[in-house]
Order: C-alpha cells, then sequence, then structure tokens
C-alpha cells in the first residue's frame, strides 16, 4: 500500500525520488520511464 501510494506520488510530481529507488525498488524499465516523463534521462547506450 506505502508502495503503490509512494509510486504514484512521484510519476505524479516527480518527488521524492531517492525515497522511491529505497523503498519501491524499481527494475530497469520502470526506472527508466521514470526518467523519461521528467526529462531527466540523457541517452541510452
Amino acid at each position: 500500500m506505502i508502495k503503490s501510494l509512494l509510486r504514484s506520488i512521484c510519476f505524479k510530481t516527480g518527488m521524492f525520488q531517492s525515497l522511491y529507488l529505497k523503498v519501491c525498488k524499481p527494475g530497469n524499465a520502470e526506472y527508466t520511464r521514470y526518467l523519461k516523463k521528467f526529462g531527466r534521462l540523457h541517452a541510452i547506450g
């Protein structure tokens, strides 16, 4: 329940990134989606 709430807050606002990484432990695809959404992804490969 906490994970889903934190995940939804992070994906809506972009806040609490470090907490999101520690608590939710996102996979590669999910974290890449997060970075793309907030423009912090520079390049892959």
